[in-house]
C-alpha cells in the first residue's frame, strides 16, 4: 500500500507575507532544438546526458520501492526516455517546518512533457495531486507541515509521451506563506448553526480536511443594499483544492453559488462570487470541495484556501 500524505498546519503568521507563486522566475523557457535535444538553460534546465542539474535521474526509480532520495533545495532531473518510463519517483526529507513547495517544470524549460504531480509519506493519512499550473503545464504544490516527514513526489507524463523531448525537473524547498490571512476557521463551522461570523475585511484560513467537509460562515446584512464579495485564494497559490461557495438567504434557501471564475473573469478554480443583497438578517455561506460529475472530489490536510471577505452597505 502506498503511504500517505500527513499535513498539518503551522505558520508563524507574523511571517505570512503575499509572495508570487504562479509565475516564478526560474529558468529561460527555451524550447527544444529540431533534434529533439534541450538546451541547456543554465540552472538546471535541459538535457541529463552531460549533467546540468544539481542530481540527475539514476534508474531504476519507479515504483515507489525504488525512489530515488535527492536532498532539499536542489534540481533533479530526468527523461521519460520510453513507454517504460513514464513514472519518476523521488523522496526527500523537509529539514524544518513551515511551508513546503514541490515544484516540478518541464514547459518552463522547454520541455514538451505535460507533468502530472502526485505526493504521499512515509506516514500519515492524505495525499495530493495537481495537474498543472494557472499559465503552465509544469504542476507544483505548496502546503503547510508542522514536522519532519519523508515525501514520495511521483511525476508522470500526462499523455504517456515519452523520448529526449520529454524531459523534467523537480525541487523540493522550504518558502514563505503564499497567501496571508486575519484568522483561521473554527473547528465547530461545519454546519449552518454553528456557522463562524465573519465581516468586511476578514480573511480566513480554512482547511478541506476531506471531500465531505463543509466550512460555514455567517454575514449580518442590515436594511438597504449590501454589496458583497466572497473571493477564495487556493488552487491559484499552489493548494491542491478545488472549491465552490454556496451563499443562503436568512431563510435557508440556496440564493447562488459559484465554483471556478475570478475578478478578472478568467478561469481558474478558485471561486469569486459577487453580488448584492437587499434582504436583512443573517445569510450563510459554505465553502466545500469541488465535486466531480463522477462523485470525486478532493481534501486533505494539504488543502488549504483562504477567504477574503468584502462587503459595502448604502
Amino acid at each position: 500500500m502506498i503511504p500517505l500524505l500527513l499535513f498539518m498546519f503551522a505558520c508563524d503568521r507574523s511571517a505570512c507575507v503575499q509572495v508570487d507563486v504562479s509565475n516564478p522566475n526560474h529558468g529561460d523557457g527555451g524550447a527544444a532544438d529540431d533534434t529533439g535535444t534541450p538546451p541547456d538553460t543554465g540552472d538546471g534546465g535541459g538535457s541529463t546526458d552531460d549533467q546540468p542539474c544539481d542530481v540527475p535521474e539514476v534508474e531504476p526509480n519507479s515504483p515507489i520501492a525504488d525512489a530515488m532520495v535527492i536532498p532539499m533545495e536542489q534540481w533533479a532531473c530526468g527523461t521519460f526516455s520510453d513507454a517504460s518510463d513514464l513514472s519518476e519517483v523521488l523522496f526527500f526529507q523537509n529539514t524544518e517546518p513551515g511551508w513546503i513547495r514541490v515544484w516540478s517544470r518541464a514547459f518552463d524549460i522547454g520541455s514538451l512533457a505535460d507533468l502530472t504531480l502526485t505526493l504521499s509519506s512515509d506516514e500519515g493519512t492524505f495525499a495530493a495531486s495537481r495537474l498543472s499550473n494557472p499559465d503552465s503545464t509544469d504542476a507544483e504544490i505548496i502546503f503547510p507541515i508542522e514536522g519532519l516527514y519523508g515525501f514520495y513526489a511521483t511525476l508522470n507524463e500526462q499523455y504517456s509521451r515519452s523520448g529526449k523531448a520529454y524531459y523534467w525537473e523537480l525541487m523540493g524547498s522550504m518558502v514563505k506563506a503564499p497567501v496571508e490571512w486575519t484568522s483561521t476557521e473554527s473547528a465547530s463551522n461545519d454546519s449552518r448553526t454553528t456557522a463562524d461570523p465573519v465581516a468586511d475585511g476578514d480573511r480566513i484560513y480554512g482547511l478541506m480536511d476531506s471531500t465531505i467537509d463543509y466550512d460555514w460562515y455567517s454575514l449580518e446584512v442590515p436594511e438597504g443594499r449590501t454589496d458583497i464579495v466572497l473571493d477564495i485564494d487556493a488552487w491559484f497559490y499552489g493548494s491542491p483544492a478545488d472549491t465552490r461557495i454556496e451563499l443562503y438567504k436568512p431563510d435557508g434557501t440556496l440564493f447562488r453559488s459559484n465554483s471556478a471564475s475570478n475578478r478578472e473573469g478568467f478561469y481558474d478554480l478558485d471561486p469569486y462570487l459577487s453580488t448584492s443583497l437587499t434582504e436583512p438578517g443573517v445569510w450563510t455561506f459554505k465553502v466545500m470541495p469541488e465535486i466531480a460529475e463522477n462523485g470525486s472530489g478532493g481534501g486533505g490536510r494539504a488543502f488549504w484556501y483562504v477567504l477574503d471577505v468584502s462587503t459595502t452597505s448604502e
